[in-house]
């Protein structure tokens, strides 16, 4: 009888794998799930030694122009989770699907306290300053700020470190950094440092 069964869902194109025999015959009891992330809120923490081995800077800290970085983070929670059946028959997938962001971002904007150099005073814009690395295990390059939303087509990523493109060109003293994240459905989220002290 089991046979029979087995038969009649591969030629009527039925789950071979799902609640005609039973899920844990495929080894995935219960089904997958997938959702996808819905973003909630923002942080950004100034670090020293940027990469692997970074440091958190405390309020004041001194770090030096080379080893400053900014770990920007997005606060996620998991919505519209639903059973991901990736084919039918024999073709009937076990495995989950990565989630995805319900919302497109539309900017990133990045101010300091303090004038950077000459050309970017206190609350302007320092896109232009900043190289984007996305933490995938070790922190992979990704271009300037200011065309990076453009070139990843609005898609958020959960963490971000971001780099002076050339240190030995930011002023030295004191600064503290703001982020600001806008989103495709009109939320915006703003987050700072610590007031840090930048050395040569």
């Amino acid at each position: 009888m089991k046979r029979l069964l087995l038969f009649t869902s591969l030629v009527l194109g039925l789950p071979a794998c799902g609640d005609l025999l039973c899920a844990d015959s495929c080894g995935c009891n219960p089904t997958p799930k997938v959702g996808n992330y819905d973003i909630t809120g923002t942080t950004v923490t100034a670090i020293a030694n940027a990469g692997s081995s970074a440091t958190v800077l405390a309020a004041a800290g001194p770090v030096s122009r080379s080893e400053f970085a900014l770990r920007f983070a997005l606060a996620t929670r998991m919505v519209a989770a639903h059973e991901h059946r990736a084919g039918w028959g024999a073709a009937y997938a076990c495995s989950p699907v990565e989630p995805k962001f319900t919302e497109l971002v539309t900017a990133i904007t990045v101010t300091s306290s303090s004038a950077l150099d000459a050309r970017h005073p206190a609350g302007s814009s320092l896109n232009d300053l900043l190289n984007v690395y996305e933490i995938v295990g070790n922190p992979v390059a990704d271009g300037l700020l200011s065309d990076y939303v453009q070139r990843r087509a609005q898609q958020p990523a959960l963490l971000l470190e971001l780099r002076l493109a050339t240190p030995a060109a930011a002023n030295t003293g004191p600064q503290q950094f703001t982020v600001v994240y806008q989103l495709s459905n009109g939320e915006t989220y703003t987050a700072e440092t610590v007031p840090l002290m930048l050395t040569q």
